[in-house]
């Protein structure tokens, strides 16, 4: 988000702070504000050596969120996902639209549906906006997926410690609930062993059968 246009260099570039305008103007239009306006000006001191520029910035109204909207599968487990979900993205009704606001909010959808069980879940986001009112709907339209679980777990690489000790300090184990998050403290506990120098924790989701996910341990 830094301009660049004011760093030390030999000589002014226009392009660069044409550019700088553009990334300023698009920075404001992130965050809410799609009617603003920046203006310009110029002038020089030191016999035209030095450039003076003022930048000038009317933001304009900002645009509220009218509603967030959410469409999904019917079935309690997927909409109790859900209504926990309501409870912590930023994405509220009346508050100023932001764009980084609207992908976190996608984020944390996918993230909690894929550590419940859903790792092929598909979130599409549709933004209505009222130009008028200056209100945006926000709606998501949410494809869980089937329900997925862990499958094998296989072990491999190259240690002289013995499987039956790595499967001993590992907590995950076959047809539990698909999670990455699991994954990734398993990953994480192996490796804080202090027997291995590198630990990966992979799931396996080009091989699924049965709803089950194969996990590699290498």
């Amino acid at each position: 988000e830094k301009l660049i246009f004011w760093k030390k260099s030999a000589k002014f570039s226009s392009y660069t702070f044409e550019e700088d305008l553009i990334r300023l103007n698009k920075f404001y239009q992130r965050n809410g504000f799609p009617d603003s306006e920046i203006t310009w000006e110029a002038e020089t001191e030191n016999n035209k050596e030095k450039l003076i520029l003022t930048i000038n910035i009317i933001e304009g109204e900002p645009v509220t969120i009218d509603s967030v909207n959410f469409a999904f599968d019917e079935s309690s487990h997927v909409s109790g996902i859900l209504d926990s979900v309501k409870k912590i993205v930023p994405l509220l009704t009346d508050n100023r639209f932001r764009d980084e606001h609207v992908f976190e909010t996608e984020n944390i959808i996918s993230n909690s549906y894929r550590n419940n069980g859903y790792p092929f879940i598909e979130v599409n986001r549709d933004i209505d906006y009222k130009e008028k009112e200056n209100l945006a709907i926000v709606n998501f339209n949410l494809t869980p997926g089937n329900r997925s679980f862990l499958g094998k777990i296989m072990i491999e690489g190259d240690s002289l410690i013995s499987e039956k000790y790595i499967r001993n300090h590992i907590e995950i184990s076959e047809d539990d609930i698909y999670s990455p998050a699991a994954l990734n403290k398993t990953q994480n506990d192996l490796f804080r062993l202090g027997l291995f120098r590198f630990v990966t924790v992979r799931a396996l989701t080009d091989s699924v059968k049965n709803y089950h996910i194969p996990i590699g341990i290498k």
